[in-house]
Parts: C-alpha cells; sequence; structure tokens
C-alpha cells in the first residue's frame, strides 16, 4: 500500500477516535478494520469496510461499500460514531427518568 493512502486513513481514523474518547464511558481501547478489495474495473475498485470499535461501554460493529476507499472509512467512522452517540443519549435519558423517581 501507499504510505500516503495508510497516513490518510490513520488520520481519519485518528480524528474519529478523539471524537468518541470525548463522550463519557465511550473511552475506545481496541479498533479493528477489515479492508477488501473487489470489482476491479480498470484503474477503479470498490472498497469494503468492516470495522469492530472496543470501548469501555461494550463493543460497536459497521460496514460500508463504496468506490473510494476514504469515503468507505467515513462511512465506517460515521455509523460507529453516531451509534455511540444513540447509546450515550440513551443512558443520559435513563439516568434522568432514574432521578425523577
Amino acid at each position: 500500500q501507499d504510505p500516503d493512502v495508510l497516513d490518510t486513513l490513520y488520520e481519519q481514523i485518528g480524528k474519529s477516535m478523539n471524537r468518541v474518547n470525548k463522550i463519557k464511558r465511550h473511552q475506545p481501547r481496541v479498533f479493528t478494520v477489515h479492508v477488501a478489495k473487489h470489482r476491479i474495473e480498470g484503474f477503479r475498485a470498490k472498497y469494503s469496510i468492516q470495522a469492530r470499535l472496543t470501548t469501555d461501554h461494550g463493543m460497536y460493529y459497521a460496514s460500508a461499500s463504496e468506490w473510494s476507499l476514504f469515503k468507505t472509512m467515513d462511512m465506517t467512522l460515521d455509523y460507529i460514531e453516531k451509534s455511540i452517540r444513540k447509546e450515550h443519549e440513551k443512558d443520559i435519558e435513563l439516568k434522568k427518568v432514574r432521578k425523577r423517581l
């Protein structure tokens, strides 16, 4: 692989993990990525990414498929972040309900 491509991917992942790290109780521990290249047509190829993020609160999974490697990674990371935010908001609502009781 091209070192510039890897640097860009690591940068994308790093930014996403920093955003996740700001959410209480969801500190990232292990991030695993599997990238597959398929449907090669000339100079183009379709990429599929499967990812798993282990945090203090649980495990989150995401997958995406697109013609651009960077867009595919971005879609995967966005899905994981949204899942974590959604669960965090549920936890906050549950705490509010418990305080009322």
